[in-house]
Order: structure tokens, then sequence, then C-alpha cells
């Protein structure tokens, strides 16, 4: 007997029809001669006896290829079952990539644009070899029973088979490039873009798809040839939808029977893409572009029982503290305040304890303005990176650094405002105009928007806005006007009302530490700040070139000039000056002039036109806003005219180094004494300001003075720097003294 091969399925419905086995077998099974062989057994009806044994054992020789037949037509059935499974799967499998495409997405932009670019050739690859895939492996032709020795056969199908391997090999050709990809920006931004994972996910399913679709052309062409009739004939829809209604009546247990197997066997592809996609994706995540903020508040203080800032030294200090590299000291109301790279930490003065910390991790802190009496901080932070658009297939991303700006209380660190942006900003003591909309700090609510009211014409989309970002009146802004040159003050409460700003006497260069103000607004201190004197002389140097010229000056508050109902409307004569001492002014939150400029032409260029009075200091006149004395530096008290370095002194046979603090007044000041060990630098060394230059003077660089000084509410904080220029790292010390 002829052998046949297995049957097989066409690659249709997925559902074979099995029920009428025995009908198939027969129609399939070779037909039995009907010539004359005269060797052949006589009919039945030509003899009076039964059917000998030979006819039986033909029969029985018959039915065992019947039965070998249908074990192989069922094993067949389960392969083509199988198969398409396993692609039903691996569309699954595509599916779950475009979904994670969606919900895994970087959110960058352009990126599913440019990997296309990347993988297109291996993905025109892998569908030309589906394609000869399927011209190797047409639809088979019944009753056409192969004459090639069954090694040749065999040898014929494996090369056909090839382009089943190489479909795959084909899509690893296209995602190379994606991982790649992938794999350099993750190593240069810390990002992880997960629509790349994805795509490189759904090219392997599509390869796995198209692969098996080959596997199963092949295994219907190897079977069917040799059949006089296909096993599996088309099923339409219809029938389809029918068998799956009629599949869905059975009990739940048969139809788990009947479909687990496939179900699990299509769950296959998927979970194993699924996989390949999540290992890489969650073990490398992308770095949080938000910034994760903790906070400790502290316990409220009344206003009578808030601390004064000293007006005297201690010999010694009363407790120290060490700061990491790139922390700073400000003023706050109720003490100290430590600037930190990405916060700020309140301490009590008396012990040196943290009374309350707001950290923004991920952020890096900027800018810092006080409200006039201290009460409340504004800090700018530049949040994480956030990358916006994938700019070419080599990987680089187009950045945007997102501005945040933060209003604390100085006294509990509670937050009060917190605001997406960088818009020019000032502070009173409880309102902060931001942008062009001022919002009170008690309740937090809108007080007023530039935008909708007129201010000296102007208003709507060209509104009058902040002249500057820093401290303003204790009620009272300064705006500018897009239609004047000069600034105005008008009243928090009565913004329309204005009043034109003196001319305000220029500042020395500014401080590059982050608790100075960097920025080059006016110097206002406790709502108050220096003027030219209306009508006040001027004298200029023979031997200025660069413009420099004394003039008369005044201390003036603000909210007298803006009109503020009580507001002190006197103006307290400064004498004459060239510029306001900035340095000297925010250290000690005094008003601090420079002295008149030196008759003679200075022998030397200076880099500093601070350096025309190193010979005589920089402090000219000081005014105490809070107690609205003016004095010279010679009668002084307290740090605006003091000078603070690391000085020698002998002590037996040893030389010790010592903080030392020396005012101008001659009133006692500090030495205290400095431990071993203490600078990376010997005490003496010009680092350390040994000759105890002024506060100005030794900040000319401000990376060659690693000691300075600040005077805070309840004690001056001395700051001594431990590491090298470069380090950063600090320490402390609190002084006390009388206050005033």
């Amino acid at each position: 007997m002829e052998a046949i091969p297995p049957a097989i399925s066409p690659a249709d419905d997925g559902h074979p029809h099995t029920e009428n086995l025995e009908q198939f077998s027969t129609k399939l099974r070779p037909s039995r001669p009907t010539t004359k062989d005269p060797h052949s057994m006589p009919r039945a009806t030509d003899v009076d006896h039964p059917i000998d044994e030979s006819t039986s054992a033909s029969d029985y020789s018959a039915d065992q290829a019947d039965a070998a037949f249908n074990r192989r037509r069922r094993h067949h059935q389960r392969i083509i079952a199988a198969l398409k499974s396993l692609r039903f799967g691996c569309f699954l499998g595509m599916v779950a990539a475009a979904a994670l495409c969606v919900i895994c997405g970087s959110g960058i932009a352009k990126v599913l644009l440019k990997l296309p670019l990347l993988s297109w050739k291996g993905l025109a690859l892998t569908v030309f070899l589906w394609a000869c895939g399927v011209v190797l492996w047409p639809e088979p032709r019944l009753g056409t029973p192969s004459t090639r020795s069954r090694m040749l056969a065999a040898a014929r199908s494996a090369l056909m088979l090839l382009p089943a391997v190489l479909v795959p090999a084909a899509a690893v050709y296209a995602v190379l490039p994606i991982v790649s990809l992938w794999r350099f920006v993750f190593s240069t931004y810390a990002v992880s873009l997960g629509e790349a994972l994805a795509y490189s996910m759904g090219i392997t399913a599509f390869a796995l798809l198209l692969s098996t679709d080959i596997l199963l052309r092949a295994s219907r062409a190897l079977f069917e040839p040799y059949a006089e009739k296909s096993l599996y004939e088309p099923n339409p829809i219809s029938a389809r939808i029918h068998d799956l209604r009629d599949q869905l009546r059975r009990p739940w247990r048969s139809s788990l029977q009947t479909l687990g197997p496939r179900a699990l066997l299509a769950l296959v592809p998927v979970v194993a893409l699924v996989a390949s996609f999540a290992v890489p994706y969650l073990g490398h995540p992308t770095a949080s572009a938000r910034p994760t903020i903790t906070q400790a508040t502290g316990p409220s203080v009344n206003a009578d029982q808030l601390p004064a800032y000293p007006t005297g030294f201690a010999s010694q200090e009363t407790w120290t503290k060490n700061l990491a590299s790139g922390q700073d000291v400000i003023a706050g109301a109720a003490g100290p305040i430590i600037l930190t790279s990405d916060g700020v930490t309140g301490l009590d003065p008396r012990d040196g304890s943290n009374r309350w910390s707001y950290q923004r991790k991920g952020s890096t802190a900027g800018e810092v303005i006080r409200s006039p009496d201290g009460r409340y901080m504004a800090l700018r932070f530049d949040d994480p990176v956030v990358y916006t658009s994938l700019t070419n297939t080599d990987g680089e991303l187009d950045s945007s650094t997102p501005k945040a700006t933060v209003v604390l209380d100085t006294i509990t660190g509670a937050t009060v405002f917190d605001w997406r942006g960088d818009s020019p900003l000032q502070m009173t003591d409880s309102a902060v105009l931001y942008g062009t909309t001022a919002y009170s700090l008690k309740d937090r609510s809108t007080m007023w928007d530039l935008r909708k009211l007129t201010v000296d014409g102007a208003s709507g989309p060209q509104p009058a806005q902040a002249a500057y970002f820093g401290a303003a009146g204790h009620s009272a802004f300064v705006l500018s006007l897009p239609s004047r040159d000069r600034d105005v003050v008008v009243s928090q409460k009565d913004p329309t009302t204005t009043h034109e700003l003196p001319d305000l006497t220029p500042r020395s260069s500014p401080q590059t530490t982050r608790g100075s103000d960097v920025d080059h607004g006016p110097v206002v201190i406790n709502g108050w700040t220096v003027v030219d004197k209306p009508g006040g002389k001027q004298v200029k140097p023979s031997w200025s070139e660069k413009g420099l010229q004394d003039r008369e000056v005044q201390a003036v508050s603000l909210d007298g000039l803006a009109g503020v109902p009580g507001a002190d409307t006197r103006a307290y004569d400064l004498g004459m000056t060239s510029k306001v001492n900035s340095v000297a002014s925010r250290k000690s939150q005094t008003l601090v002039t420079l002295p008149p400029l030196p008759a003679e032409k200075p022998k030397n260029d200076v880099d500093s036109d601070l350096l025309l009075w190193e010979a005589s200091g920089t402090v000219g006149s000081v005014f105490n806003p809070r107690t609205l004395a003016v004095t010279p530096a010679a009668q002084t008290p307290g740090l605006a005219a003091a000078s603070i370095g690391i000085t020698q002194a002998a002590l037996s046979e040893a030389v010790e180094g010592r903080i030392t603090i020396k005012p101008a007044d001659g009133s006692s000041g500090v030495s205290i004494p400095l431990a071993p060990g203490t600078t990376f630098a010997p005490p003496g060394d010009k680092l350390y300001n040994p000759h105890l230059k002024d506060l100005a003077l030794a900040d000319v660089k401000p990376e060659e003075n690693l000691v300075s000084a600040i005077s805070t509410p309840g004690a001056t904080i001395i700051m001594v720097q431990t590491g090298t220029r470069y380090s950063g790292t600090s320490r402390i010390y609190a002084v006390g003294g009388e206050a005033r």
C-alpha cells in the first residue's frame, strides 16, 4: 500500500471538522484493485462458502492503515492547532506592544517618528523573507504524490524552511539600532525610552508571527499533497461565530478542557515578549522629573518674643555647627537660616538646633529674598530637567529646566506659596507681588492684578510690573511702567496711586554668594533704601575717568515715599558717597555707604572700585533702620564696620590661630581659639584675612576669602571654610551679644 503522509489543516479557522472521522478515513483510503486477476480470490457471489482467511487478512491490513492514518492526522491537527495558537499569541504580543508604547512612553516628542528611520531596512528584509516563504510553500495540490526519495524531500524541505529561521534574524537586525538608541539615551540622560523598548517588542512579535505563518504553511504543504481530499475545508466567519457561541454555551469545565491548552500556548509568546520589555524598563527607570519635597515645620513665635539683632559681641562662641559644601547662611525672623543646595533649614539661635526645614530633592536652589521684616522668604528653584523631544537618531534630546518659586514662613517653615515659574517678585511684610498679581501672605488671597488695573495708563497686555526681584517696603511696592523711564512707588492697598521714585544711589558690585541677592536691584534693608538727595551736591574727582562721582545721599522709607498712612516720611542724611556698600549692608542688615572718593588718583589701576578705599576702609556712614541712628564708621558698633579674620597669637612657645572680630568703635570683639586642623591652610594665610580688612575689602575676591560673618536675630554667625577653597565645607560659630 502507498504510504500516506499525515494530513494538515489550512490556516483558516483553527477548528477542524473531526466529527466524521470514519467518513474521511474511507474517502482517503486508497481504492482496492478492481481489475481481473487470475490469482485473485473469487467473489462472494461465485462460491457457496464464506470468504477465506486471506481476505480477512487484507481487511485487517486496511484497518491498520486507516488507524495509522487517523493517528497521523490527529498528530498533524495538534501541530496545526499549536502553530495557530502561537501565531495568535504573536498577534496579541503586537497588541500588547502597542499598549505598552502608550502606557510606558517617555512623553518625549518625535521618538516614534525617529524609530522607523532606524529599523526600516530590517523590517523590509523581514517582510521580503516572509514573502519568499509564502512562495516556497504554496497552497497544497491534492492527489500529486511526490516521486522524490525521502532524503531528497527532506533536504528540499529543510532549505525551504530557511525563511522561517531568517525572518527572526532579520528582526534582530531591525531591533539592534533601537536597543542601541535606548542604551545611549539612558546612559547619557538617565531617561528610559519606553517607546523604544515597546517598539522593539512589537518588531519581535511581528517577526515571530511571520515565522510561525511560514511554519504553518510548510506543515500544511508537507501533508496534504498525498491526500485525495483536504482534511480541512473552508470555514466562513459566520460558522466560526456560530461555533464560538456554541462553545460559550457549554459548561465552563468542558470549554476550559477544550480551549485551555490552546489559550495557555497563545499566552507563551505574550508573556515572553512582555518580560523582555519589563526587565530593562523596570531595571533602568527614568530619573524622576519631579522634585521630592520633604518638610518639617516648627512652632510659631509671637512677634514680641522674637530675638533681636545683637549690637555687640560675646568673647566666645555659643555653639558651632558643621556645614556641607555649598551651604550658606542668611538671617530670618527667628534666627539664622541655612541655605542648602536644594532647600533651607531654620536654626534656633540659642543652641543651633533645627527649628524647621524645607528640602526639594532633585531641584537646585537659586536666588533668595526676604520680606523687609524677615518673616517671609522667597526661593527660586531649578527643578529637574525635562527632556522635550528627540532631535535626531543619534539620541540627542532637547531639554528645558522648569522653574519654581516657593514662599516660606521663616518662623515655622510652612509653605505659603509654591508657583511654577520665575516671574518678577517683590515682597512686603504682608504681601507678595508675583508677576502682575499681588497675593496676601496672611491668608493667601488674591489682592489685585495689574493687568486689570490702570496704573498711569499701563494696563491690559502691557501692565505695570515689579521693577526688580527683591524686598520692597513694609507696605509698598516699586513698579516699572512701560511708558516711563523712571520707577514708581505704590501702596499695596492702592496700586493705582503712584509716587515717583527718586534716583537710587548706585550700589557696589554684588556678592556672588546665593544668600546675598545677586540681582542688580536696589539695596533695601528693613523697608529703607538710599537715594540721591534732591538738589544735593555732586563732586567728581579730577582723576575719575569711569564716571565715578560723589553725591549727597539720604536714607528714606519706601512706605513714606508711597504715602502709606503712618509711615515715616523723614529722610536721614548720610553725607557724600559714590555708592552703597552692598556687601556690608546685607551682612549687617544696615544701610552702609562708601566713604567719599579719594582726592588723589590711585598710583595703580585697580581691578575693583572697592580697592580705592583699601587704605582707609570701605565704610562711610551707617544707618540702622531699627534705631534710625546714623553713625560714622568709627562710632558704629556691631558688624557693619567691623573686620573679621583668622589671626595668629603667641602662646608660650607655640602659635595659635584665633577667629577674630574687631569692631570699628573700639568695643570688645571676638577671639575664639581655633582648634588645630580646622582649616586646610595654616592660620595667618591670606585666605583667612589675617590683616583684618573690612567686610567689603575682604570680599573683593570671594573665592579667596574663606572667613566671613553675618548678623542674624539672636546671634552673629561666623563662617570658616574648613575644606579647600574648592571643597566648600564650612563650620559656623554662633556669637551672642547685646541686643539692639
